[in-house]
């Protein structure tokens, strides 16, 4: 088997079959996809049985759980992966209607013998109301590296579906997502990136992530908020202590990369502000993680959650 794409889904009834038809489209064959219904309580459960009913596709596989959050959805499919690489594919968003899309994705791995290869994507929503440039990464030129030289000199970006992971890399390093973290993406790309000897990026639009006000990352309730940004805070340390280990000297901006990328999340809504601003704000101050979010709570965020914030993450 080549690939897996495993497919965390919960209460996406509105967004599943969009994701399945993107999927159900491509060529290739030696793939299987992997449907993590985690305890959904809509229709999604129902939508993907008769999807893959009707398709009479033998690619496709519904495999139900318990609700136990995007983490434990993506570890149950990891467990039961058999491809020689796999892709995570949220179940509200779909990929790029090419249908040779898989097979060039994975010709890129095999010729390389890559642990892992990066592509690009596109926002797809109202972000792209926000944000003029709705492209995920500005980068037109291919290039190979290591997982250490991609994550401290190349524009980053931590998401897991931006990536095809060797699952050999994956199993032999023994690297799950983060049960019950919202920043679960955070730490297991770091880990993988960390280990990896052979990365390549493609300049390939691939994914296409749609922007939904309801999400966890968008939130504006105070408490997921808080535990978002105690999540960062828990994941960011752990890759800078790994960074320091291995003797990386700019690790403290590129995890200054991460704040500004998952308290973005956090702030979008509240106060309208750019990437670019994010990025130099963090990058600019000689500051510890924890001081630098605070600053950021400081700035940006308004009274009603700042003090709360900051009173339960002891900042």
């Amino acid at each position: 088997m080549k690939l897996s794409v495993i497919i965390a889904a919960y209460n996406v009834q509105d967004y599943i079959i969009r994701c399945l038809e993107s999927l159900a489209n491509q060529k290739m064959k030696d793939v299987e996809f992997l449907v993590v219904d985690d305890g959904s309580t809509d229709q999604t459960g129902k939508y993907v049985q008769e999807f893959i009913s009707k398709e009479n596709d033998d690619r496709f596989s519904y495999l139900r759980k318990e609700n136990g959050g995007l983490s434990s959805a993506r570890n149950f499919g990891q467990k039961r992966a058999k491809g020689e690489y796999i892709w995570y594919i949220d179940g509200d968003d779909y990929i790029e209607s090419d249908s040779s899309l898989l097979e060039t994705l994975y010709k890129n791995t095999d010729e390389s013998s890559l642990d892992v290869l990066i592509f690009n994507f596109k926002y797809d929503g109202s972000w792209e109301e926000k944000y003029s440039n709705n492209i995920g990464l500005p980068l037109k030129q291919e290039c190979s590296t290591n997982g250490i030289y991609y994550m401290t000199n190349r524009k980053f970006n931590y998401s897991v579906w931006h990536y095809l992971f060797k699952r050999s890399i994956v199993c032999d390093n023994n690297i799950y997502f983060v049960d019950k973290s919202t920043a679960e993406d955070l730490g297991y790309t770091s880990q993988v990136l960390l280990k990896a000897k052979k990365v390549k990026y493609v300049p390939i639009v691939a994914y296409d992530y749609i922007y939904r006000e309801g999400s966890i990352t968008k939130s504006k309730n105070k408490d997921k908020v808080v535990k978002r940004i105690k999540d960062v805070i828990c994941e960011s340390e752990k890759v800078d202590s790994e960074l320091k280990n291995k003797g990386i000297k700019n690790g403290n901006s590129l995890i200054s990369g991460y704040i500004a990328q998952a308290l973005m999340a956090c702030a979008t809504g509240y106060v309208p502000i750019s990437r670019k601003a994010m990025r130099l704000f963090f990058k600019g101050k000689d500051l510890s993680i924890k001081e630098k979010i605070k600053v950021f709570i400081l700035l940006y965020l308004p009274n009603s959650i700042r003090k709360k914030v900051c009173k339960k993450i002891i900042l």
